[in-house]
Protein backbone atom coordinates (compact mmCIF):
# COMPACT_ATOMS: atom_id res chain seq x y z
CA UNK A 1 0.00 0.00 0.00
CA UNK A 2 1.18 3.53 -0.72
CA UNK A 3 -0.06 7.13 -0.81
CA UNK A 4 -0.91 8.61 -4.19
CA UNK A 5 -1.89 12.04 -2.89
CA UNK A 6 -2.30 14.02 0.31
CA UNK A 7 -4.38 17.15 0.97
CA UNK A 8 -4.15 19.24 4.16
CA UNK A 9 -6.38 22.17 5.12
CA UNK A 10 -5.71 24.30 8.22
CA UNK A 11 -3.40 21.71 9.70
CA UNK A 12 -0.70 23.18 11.94
CA UNK A 13 1.39 25.61 9.85
CA UNK A 14 -0.19 24.55 6.53
CA UNK A 15 -3.23 26.68 5.53
CA UNK A 16 -3.51 24.34 2.55
CA UNK A 17 -1.08 21.87 1.02
CA UNK A 18 -1.42 19.32 -1.78
CA UNK A 19 1.23 16.70 -2.49
CA UNK A 20 1.52 13.90 -5.05
CA UNK A 21 3.52 10.83 -4.07
CA UNK A 22 4.58 7.58 -5.65
CA UNK A 23 5.84 4.20 -4.51
CA UNK A 24 9.37 3.94 -3.18
CA UNK A 25 11.24 6.77 -1.46
CA UNK A 26 9.61 10.21 -1.24
CA UNK A 27 11.71 12.91 0.44
CA UNK A 28 10.23 16.05 2.01
CA UNK A 29 12.93 18.71 1.84
CA UNK A 30 13.06 22.11 3.51
CA UNK A 31 14.49 24.16 6.38
CA UNK A 32 13.57 23.54 10.01
CA UNK A 33 10.14 24.94 10.81
CA UNK A 34 8.66 24.60 7.32
CA UNK A 35 6.28 21.82 8.36
CA UNK A 36 7.92 18.62 7.10
CA UNK A 37 7.17 16.70 10.28
CA UNK A 38 3.60 18.01 10.24
CA UNK A 39 3.10 16.32 6.87
CA UNK A 40 4.21 13.00 8.33
CA UNK A 41 1.91 13.58 11.30
CA UNK A 42 -1.01 14.20 8.94
CA UNK A 43 -0.34 10.79 7.36
CA UNK A 44 -0.23 9.23 10.84
CA UNK A 45 -3.56 10.91 11.68
CA UNK A 46 -5.13 9.30 8.62
CA UNK A 47 -3.68 5.96 9.66
CA UNK A 48 -4.29 5.90 13.43
CA UNK A 49 -6.87 8.75 13.80
CA UNK A 50 -4.47 10.53 16.15
CA UNK A 51 -1.20 12.45 16.17
CA UNK A 52 2.20 11.06 17.04
CA UNK A 53 3.26 14.57 18.09
CA UNK A 54 0.37 16.01 20.14
CA UNK A 55 -1.98 14.62 22.75
CA UNK A 56 -4.91 16.87 21.84
CA UNK A 57 -6.65 17.31 18.49
CA UNK A 58 -7.23 20.99 19.32
CA UNK A 59 -3.49 21.67 19.19
CA UNK A 60 -3.47 20.73 15.49
CA UNK A 61 -5.13 23.94 14.31
CA UNK A 62 -2.97 26.80 13.07
CA UNK A 63 -1.98 28.90 16.07
CA UNK A 64 -3.99 31.93 14.96
CA UNK A 65 -7.20 29.81 15.02
CA UNK A 66 -6.73 28.37 18.50
CA UNK A 67 -9.44 30.59 20.04
CA UNK A 68 -11.81 30.48 17.05
CA UNK A 69 -14.93 28.43 17.97
CA UNK A 70 -15.46 27.55 14.29
CA UNK A 71 -11.87 26.30 13.77
CA UNK A 72 -11.33 22.97 12.04
CA UNK A 73 -8.70 21.00 10.17
CA UNK A 74 -9.15 18.52 7.34
CA UNK A 75 -6.93 15.76 5.97
CA UNK A 76 -7.57 13.49 3.02
CA UNK A 77 -5.55 11.08 0.95
CA UNK A 78 -5.83 8.65 -1.92
CA UNK A 79 -4.20 5.29 -1.27
CA UNK A 80 -3.17 2.62 -3.72
CA UNK A 81 -3.60 -1.02 -2.72
CA UNK A 82 -2.66 -3.36 -5.58
CA UNK A 83 -4.88 -2.17 -8.46
CA UNK A 84 -7.44 -0.44 -6.25
CA UNK A 85 -7.49 3.23 -5.22
CA UNK A 86 -9.00 4.01 -1.82
CA UNK A 87 -9.87 7.28 -0.11
CA UNK A 88 -9.48 8.23 3.53
CA UNK A 89 -10.75 11.49 5.02
CA UNK A 90 -10.45 12.89 8.54
CA UNK A 91 -11.63 16.21 9.94
CA UNK A 92 -11.87 17.71 13.39
CA UNK A 93 -13.75 20.73 14.66
CA UNK A 94 -14.82 21.96 18.07
CA UNK A 95 -18.44 21.77 16.96
CA UNK A 96 -18.55 18.32 15.31
CA UNK A 97 -15.57 16.56 16.84
CA UNK A 98 -13.70 14.02 14.74
CA UNK A 99 -15.17 12.66 11.50
CA UNK A 100 -13.57 9.77 9.60
CA UNK A 101 -14.58 8.57 6.16
CA UNK A 102 -13.30 5.51 4.32
CA UNK A 103 -14.13 5.40 0.62
CA UNK A 104 -16.54 8.31 1.21
CA UNK A 105 -18.52 6.40 3.87
CA UNK A 106 -18.49 7.75 7.42
CA UNK A 107 -17.11 5.30 9.98
CA UNK A 108 -19.43 5.36 13.02
CA UNK A 109 -16.58 4.16 15.26
CA UNK A 110 -12.97 5.24 14.86
CA UNK A 111 -11.84 1.82 16.08
CA UNK A 112 -13.19 0.28 12.86
CA UNK A 113 -10.41 2.05 10.97
CA UNK A 114 -7.54 0.32 12.76
CA UNK A 115 -5.43 -1.75 10.36
CA UNK A 116 -6.95 -0.37 7.14
CA UNK A 117 -4.05 1.97 6.42
CA UNK A 118 -1.02 0.93 8.50
CA UNK A 119 1.97 3.20 9.06
CA UNK A 120 5.16 2.93 11.09
CA UNK A 121 6.93 6.06 12.34
CA UNK A 122 10.63 6.41 13.19
CA UNK A 123 11.07 9.81 14.81
CA UNK A 124 13.14 11.63 17.46
CA UNK A 125 10.22 11.25 19.90
CA UNK A 126 10.85 7.49 19.96
CA UNK A 127 13.57 8.07 22.54
CA UNK A 128 10.83 8.48 25.14
CA UNK A 129 10.08 4.77 24.80
CA UNK A 130 13.40 4.15 26.55
CA UNK A 131 13.73 7.18 28.80
CA UNK A 132 10.07 7.92 29.54
CA UNK A 133 7.45 6.31 31.75
CA UNK A 134 5.57 3.07 31.29
CA UNK A 135 2.53 4.76 29.73
CA UNK A 136 4.36 5.35 26.44
CA UNK A 137 5.50 1.74 26.24
CA UNK A 138 1.97 0.49 26.90
CA UNK A 139 0.71 2.77 24.12
CA UNK A 140 3.28 1.25 21.76
CA UNK A 141 2.09 -2.26 22.62
CA UNK A 142 -1.60 -1.41 22.44
CA UNK A 143 -1.39 0.50 19.15
CA UNK A 144 0.52 -2.31 17.47
CA UNK A 145 -1.68 -5.17 18.67
CA UNK A 146 -4.92 -3.23 18.05
CA UNK A 147 -4.16 -2.92 14.34
CA UNK A 148 -4.49 -6.66 13.74
CA UNK A 149 -6.60 -7.89 16.69
CA UNK A 150 -10.05 -6.30 16.85
CA UNK A 151 -11.05 -8.34 19.93
CA UNK A 152 -8.02 -6.97 21.77
CA UNK A 153 -8.92 -3.41 20.76
CA UNK A 154 -12.53 -3.85 21.87
CA UNK A 155 -11.40 -5.31 25.20
CA UNK A 156 -8.91 -2.47 25.68
CA UNK A 157 -11.51 0.23 25.03
CA UNK A 158 -13.99 -1.40 27.42
CA UNK A 159 -11.33 -2.05 30.07
CA UNK A 160 -10.02 1.53 30.05
CA UNK A 161 -13.56 2.87 30.35
CA UNK A 162 -14.33 0.47 33.19
CA UNK A 163 -11.14 1.39 35.09
CA UNK A 164 -12.06 5.07 34.91
CA UNK A 165 -15.49 4.24 36.35
CA UNK A 166 -13.97 1.99 39.02
CA UNK A 167 -11.48 4.64 40.09
CA UNK A 168 -14.25 7.22 40.36
CA UNK A 169 -16.29 4.75 42.43
CA UNK A 170 -13.32 4.06 44.75
CA UNK A 171 -13.17 7.78 45.53
CA UNK A 172 -16.74 7.85 46.86
CA UNK A 173 -17.13 8.26 50.61
CA UNK A 174 -18.57 4.80 51.36
CA UNK A 175 -18.23 2.49 48.35
CA UNK A 176 -20.82 -0.26 48.09
CA UNK A 177 -18.73 -3.47 48.21
CA UNK A 178 -21.44 -5.53 46.53
CA UNK A 179 -21.48 -3.13 43.59
CA UNK A 180 -17.68 -3.20 43.48
CA UNK A 181 -17.87 -6.98 43.19
CA UNK A 182 -20.21 -6.67 40.20
CA UNK A 183 -17.83 -4.21 38.54
CA UNK A 184 -14.88 -6.55 39.10
CA UNK A 185 -16.73 -9.49 37.56
CA UNK A 186 -16.97 -7.45 34.36
CA UNK A 187 -13.42 -6.06 34.47
CA UNK A 188 -11.41 -9.22 35.17
CA UNK A 189 -12.25 -11.04 31.88
CA UNK A 190 -11.31 -7.90 29.93
CA UNK A 191 -8.03 -7.60 31.83
CA UNK A 192 -7.24 -11.26 31.15
CA UNK A 193 -7.78 -10.83 27.39
CA UNK A 194 -5.44 -7.84 27.33
CA UNK A 195 -2.83 -9.58 29.44
CA UNK A 196 -2.88 -12.75 27.35
CA UNK A 197 -2.86 -10.72 24.12
CA UNK A 198 0.26 -8.82 25.18
CA UNK A 199 2.11 -11.94 26.35
CA UNK A 200 1.27 -13.76 23.11
CA UNK A 201 2.40 -10.76 21.08
CA UNK A 202 5.78 -10.56 22.85
CA UNK A 203 6.44 -14.25 22.16
CA UNK A 204 5.70 -13.81 18.43
CA UNK A 205 7.39 -10.43 18.08
CA UNK A 206 10.66 -11.21 19.87
CA UNK A 207 12.41 -13.24 17.12
CA UNK A 208 11.41 -10.67 14.49
CA UNK A 209 12.83 -7.86 16.61
CA UNK A 210 16.06 -9.72 17.35
CA UNK A 211 16.61 -10.39 13.65
CA UNK A 212 16.34 -6.71 12.74
CA UNK A 213 18.56 -5.63 15.60
CA UNK A 214 21.28 -8.01 14.42
CA UNK A 215 21.01 -6.63 10.88
CA UNK A 216 21.44 -3.06 12.11
CA UNK A 217 24.02 -3.56 14.85
CA UNK A 218 25.92 -6.67 13.72
CA UNK A 219 27.41 -7.02 17.21
CA UNK A 220 25.59 -10.08 18.59
CA UNK A 221 24.29 -8.05 21.55
CA UNK A 222 21.23 -10.22 22.33
CA UNK A 223 18.39 -7.68 22.63
CA UNK A 224 15.30 -8.71 24.57
CA UNK A 225 11.80 -7.48 25.36
CA UNK A 226 10.29 -8.46 28.69
CA UNK A 227 6.65 -7.99 29.59
CA UNK A 228 6.47 -6.81 33.20
CA UNK A 229 3.02 -7.71 34.51
CA UNK A 230 1.58 -6.81 37.91
CA UNK A 231 0.12 -10.33 37.95
CA UNK A 232 0.50 -13.24 35.53
CA UNK A 233 -2.60 -14.90 34.02
CA UNK A 234 -2.62 -18.01 36.22
CA UNK A 235 -2.88 -15.94 39.41
CA UNK A 236 -4.43 -12.73 38.09
CA UNK A 237 -7.98 -13.16 39.38
CA UNK A 238 -6.73 -14.21 42.83
CA UNK A 239 -4.38 -11.23 43.08
CA UNK A 240 -7.07 -8.86 41.81
CA UNK A 241 -9.35 -9.93 44.67
CA UNK A 242 -6.48 -9.66 47.15
CA UNK A 243 -5.73 -6.08 46.03
CA UNK A 244 -9.26 -4.81 46.70
CA UNK A 245 -8.56 -3.50 50.21
CA UNK A 246 -5.42 -1.78 48.97
CA UNK A 247 -7.47 -0.19 46.16
CA UNK A 248 -10.07 1.06 48.63
CA UNK A 249 -7.36 2.69 50.74
CA UNK A 250 -5.50 4.17 47.76
CA UNK A 251 -8.79 5.17 46.04
CA UNK A 252 -7.60 3.91 42.65
CA UNK A 253 -7.01 0.56 40.93
CA UNK A 254 -3.48 -0.51 41.81
CA UNK A 255 -3.25 -3.71 39.72
CA UNK A 256 -4.00 -4.56 36.12
CA UNK A 257 -2.80 -4.14 32.53
CA UNK A 258 -3.03 -0.36 32.86
CA UNK A 259 -0.12 -0.59 35.34
CA UNK A 260 2.09 -3.04 33.43
CA UNK A 261 5.31 -2.20 31.62
CA UNK A 262 7.57 -3.37 28.80
CA UNK A 263 11.22 -3.90 29.70
CA UNK A 264 14.00 -3.21 27.17
CA UNK A 265 17.17 -5.24 27.69
CA UNK A 266 20.52 -5.63 25.97
CA UNK A 267 22.97 -8.37 26.94
CA UNK A 268 20.83 -9.02 30.01
CA UNK A 269 21.00 -5.42 31.27
CA UNK A 270 18.45 -2.60 31.41
CA UNK A 271 18.80 -0.57 28.22
CA UNK A 272 17.99 2.77 29.86
CA UNK A 273 20.59 2.35 32.61
CA UNK A 274 23.42 0.62 30.76
CA UNK A 275 22.90 1.14 27.02
CA UNK A 276 24.92 3.78 25.15
CA UNK A 277 23.09 6.39 23.07
CA UNK A 278 24.07 4.50 19.92
CA UNK A 279 22.73 1.23 21.32
CA UNK A 280 19.49 2.88 22.39
CA UNK A 281 18.98 4.42 18.93
CA UNK A 282 19.72 1.13 17.19
CA UNK A 283 17.37 -0.71 19.56
CA UNK A 284 14.52 1.70 18.79
CA UNK A 285 15.03 1.59 15.01
CA UNK A 286 15.12 -2.21 15.12
CA UNK A 287 11.93 -2.14 17.20
CA UNK A 288 10.18 -0.06 14.53
CA UNK A 289 11.47 -2.16 11.61
CA UNK A 290 10.23 -5.26 13.40
CA UNK A 291 6.88 -3.52 13.90
CA UNK A 292 6.74 -2.93 10.14
CA UNK A 293 7.55 -6.56 9.31
CA UNK A 294 5.14 -7.90 11.93
CA UNK A 295 2.21 -5.79 10.71
CA UNK A 296 2.99 -6.62 7.09
CA UNK A 297 2.71 -10.31 7.94
CA UNK A 298 -0.44 -9.93 10.06
CA UNK A 299 -2.37 -7.55 7.79
CA UNK A 300 -1.10 -8.60 4.37
CA UNK A 301 -0.28 -4.93 3.75
CA UNK A 302 3.10 -3.21 3.86
CA UNK A 303 2.77 -0.19 6.18
CA UNK A 304 3.93 3.17 4.84
CA UNK A 305 7.24 3.94 6.55
CA UNK A 306 7.56 7.48 7.94
CA UNK A 307 11.15 8.56 8.72
CA UNK A 308 11.46 11.89 10.50
CA UNK A 309 14.87 13.51 10.84
CA UNK A 310 16.76 10.20 10.98
CA UNK A 311 19.90 11.67 9.38
CA UNK A 312 20.50 13.84 12.42
CA UNK A 313 19.73 11.05 14.88
CA UNK A 314 21.65 8.08 13.45
CA UNK A 315 25.24 7.66 12.33
CA UNK A 316 25.85 7.42 8.54
CA UNK A 317 26.40 3.66 8.55
CA UNK A 318 23.10 2.94 10.32
CA UNK A 319 21.32 5.35 7.96
CA UNK A 320 22.73 3.47 4.97
CA UNK A 321 21.56 0.15 6.40
CA UNK A 322 18.13 1.59 7.13
CA UNK A 323 17.71 2.98 3.60
CA UNK A 324 19.04 -0.21 2.04
CA UNK A 325 16.44 -2.18 3.98
CA UNK A 326 13.73 0.29 2.93
CA UNK A 327 14.64 -0.44 -0.71
CA UNK A 328 14.76 -4.22 -0.23
CA UNK A 329 11.21 -4.87 -1.44
CA UNK A 330 9.72 -5.19 2.04
CA UNK A 331 8.43 -1.59 1.97
CA UNK A 332 6.05 -0.20 -0.66
CA UNK A 333 6.61 3.44 0.27
CA UNK A 334 8.87 5.60 2.42
CA UNK A 335 8.18 9.23 3.33
CA UNK A 336 11.20 10.88 4.91
CA UNK A 337 12.21 14.36 5.96
CA UNK A 338 15.55 16.11 5.62
CA UNK A 339 16.82 19.68 5.57
CA UNK A 340 18.96 19.37 2.44
CA UNK A 341 18.47 17.60 -0.87
CA UNK A 342 22.15 17.33 -1.82
CA UNK A 343 23.30 15.19 1.13
CA UNK A 344 20.32 12.87 0.85
CA UNK A 345 20.66 12.60 -2.94
CA UNK A 346 24.30 11.57 -2.58
CA UNK A 347 23.46 8.78 -0.12
CA UNK A 348 20.61 7.53 -2.29
CA UNK A 349 22.85 7.58 -5.37
CA UNK A 350 25.51 5.49 -3.63
CA UNK A 351 22.84 2.94 -2.67
CA UNK A 352 21.26 3.14 -6.16
CA UNK A 353 17.87 4.07 -4.70
CA UNK A 354 15.58 6.23 -6.86
CA UNK A 355 13.60 8.91 -5.03
CA UNK A 356 11.09 11.70 -5.51
CA UNK A 357 11.90 15.04 -3.88
CA UNK A 358 9.22 17.43 -2.59
CA UNK A 359 10.39 20.84 -1.46
CA UNK A 360 8.30 22.60 1.19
Amino acid sequence: MYLNSLHLVQFRNHPELKLQFGPGVNALIGPNGCGKTNVLDAVHYLSMTKSFLQSSDQTSYPWDLAEDPSAFFMLEAELQEAETAKQVYLSFSKQKGKVLKWNQKTSPRLSEHMGRFPTVVIAPQDGALVTGGSEGRRRFLDALISQYDSLYLDSLIRYNRAILQRNAFLKTERPDLAYLQVMDEQIVPLAMRILNGRIEFIALFMPVFQRYYEQLAQYGEQPKLRYEACALPDVFEEQWRASRNKDLQAQFTTLGPHRDDLGFELKGHNLKKFGSQGQQKTYLVALKLAEHAFLRNKLGLAPVLLLDDVFDKLDPERVRRLLAWANSGEVDQVLLTDTGEQKLAEVLKILDIPARFHEL
